[in-house]
């Protein structure tokens, strides 16, 4: 797993600073998401934070309100890392999320040749009976 700590600290540089989030998505599948042995170092996860959060974010994306649906979630290894694919309005769809930063990049395939792409950032909010309850926060549109 050590073998990636570099491609996964760079990644999440890109995520925090670029101002082109096509070159996250290309970083991800070039040194990432296209290697077997990172694919099966990642097993499937549940997350219900990065599920409402893709929810609405695809919202946003889509400008309506959108079903993800066929949703795979995978968590690399014990990395704070989640990566996975689904599908909203019959569209594909693509997740990277870095949970110790609460923050993640969404890619959806657009009308031919567009990519639509959204970096979101997770707030965690307190209730009055001190629970912790999470909300999607800003995100810009690319």
């Amino acid at each position: 797993m050590e073998k990636f700590a570099a491609e996964l600290t760079k990644l999440k540089e890109l995520l925090q600073t670029a101002d082109d989030f096509s070159n996250i998505v290309k970083y991800f599948f070039d040194h990432l998401g296209d290697d077997p042995t990172f694919i099966d170092l990642s097993k499937p996860a549940k997350h219900p934070l990065v599920k409402k959060t893709l929810q609405h974010v695809a919202a946003s994306l889509f400008k309506k309100d959108v079903t993800v649906t066929n949703l795979l979630l995978l968590k690399f290894g014990k990395h704070p890392f989640y990566h996975g694919a689904g599908f909203v309005q019959g569209r594909p769809i693509n997740i990277i999320y870095f949970e110790d930063i609460d923050m993640g990049l969404v890619c959806a395939a657009s009308t031919y040749p567009y990519m639509l792409y959204t970096r979101f950032t997770c707030y965690r909010l307190k209730d009055l009976d001190k629970n912790t309850i999470f909300k999607a926060g800003s995100h810009s549109i690319n």
